[in-house]
């Protein structure tokens, strides 16, 4: 009975982070094969958060 347990405990220590890894593949995969959708860059002018008179492009990328 004790030896069961040590084995489900032992598979489980195992067999997430291998679960864990295969998730992150598939999720991975997914953004790729996404990258052919509509992409347009959009260049805009921020302040910085401290008050001075510098302005910094900055380039966005919108994905729809």
């Amino acid at each position: 009975m004790i030896q069961m347990w040590i084995d489900i405990t032992f598979l489980g220590l195992v067999l997430t982070p291998i679960f864990i890894l295969f998730v992150a593949l598939y999720q991975n995969l997914l953004e790729v094969s996404g990258a052919g959708q509509k992409t347009r860059q959009k260049r805009i002018v921020t302040r910085s958060y401290m008050e001075t008179e510098r302005t910094m492009p900055v380039n966005l990328r919108v994905v729809k």
